[in-house]
């Protein structure tokens, strides 16, 4: 049998704590290859598996949407073409957003509610 690791290492080397290992395992995103007297044991390509469960985390996806991704169901094209468009729609939100603080602030106004600056189409009183 090939080099297994504990989850304390696994957790050590993918640098998160072994209760998310453990919550992964629950859901089936990582498996354990083993366990033996001292807990659940991981073959080093669980490893590969926590790194893009990272990665596709930081970019916004669900645990749902990584499984998904990394089991196969369905094209993981689909579900990555389907992400991009959910962050491109809240991109133009957070655009709009910092286009409303902006106008805000070039205002100069001392109190918000007296301000007449012009956001999102309406002229505050």
């Amino acid at each position: 049998m090939s080099e297994t690791l504990s989850i304390g290492e696994l957790a050590r080397r993918a640098g998160i704590a072994p209760s998310a290992i453990r919550y992964y395992d629950r859901i089936g995103l990582v498996h354990a290859d083993s366990r033996d007297g001292q807990g659940r044991r991981y073959r080093p390509r669980a490893l590969v598996r926590l790194e893009l469960i990272q990665h596709f985390q930081h970019a916004g996806f669900s645990l749902d949407e990584i499984r998904q991704l990394l089991d196969g169901a369905g094209s993981w094209h689909d579900t990555a073409r389907r992400k991009r468009a959910e962050l491109s729609e809240r991109v133009d939100e957070l655009r709009a957003a910092l286009e409303v603080i902006d106008q805000a602030l070039a205002c100069g106004c001392q109190d918000l509610e007296g301000c007449r600056t012009e956001t999102r189409g309406h002229e505050h009183a």
